[in-house]
């Protein structure tokens, strides 16, 4: 709301909040399922609960790797340190998720930027590489 200098969601313009509803709320393609916040491995199909999809944490413990098979899930929503994320990659041909939520919108709050948190991640899924770039965007 703030980047359309709204205080509310019904000040959106309308083509805005028309694509958003328009997004699937998850995709899978080349081996990978991509997901905002995760899945819930605790239902028959975990793709099903559109909820989960968007808000679910702590879900690592419930994965059912026979219904994952060899995919790997990307996702984001649970802030976690670079080294956190780097962590996770070394472990991704066997943990098979991984968390690309560096917390860049923390930029400019000193302690969580110590904590490891102010960046931007990317996956370069067809190489198998993860990048970061730091926030550079100046806050008031």
């Amino acid at each position: 709301m703030d980047s359309f200098g709204v205080n509310t969601t019904v000040d959106i313009p309308a083509d805005y909040l028309d694509f958003l509803r328009d997004l699937d709320y998850h995709f899978e393609v080349d081996g990978y399922i991509l997901v905002h916040a995760g899945l819930n491995f605790h239902l028959f199909d975990p793709l099903q609960d559109q909820r989960d999809l968007l808000v679910i944490r702590h879900w690592y413990e419930a994965i059912r790797y026979d219904w994952l098979g060899e995919r790997i899930i990307l996702h984001g929503h649970t802030p976690m340190s670079r080294q956190g994320v780097e962590a996770q990659f070394a472990l991704l041909e066997t943990a098979r998720y991984l968390d690309l939520d560096t917390g860049c919108v923390y930029a400019g709050d000193a302690r969580l930027e110590k904590a490891g948190l102010g960046y931007l991640s990317a996956f370069d899924m067809s190489n198998r590489r993860l990048f970061f770039q730091e926030n550079v965007e100046v806050k008031d």
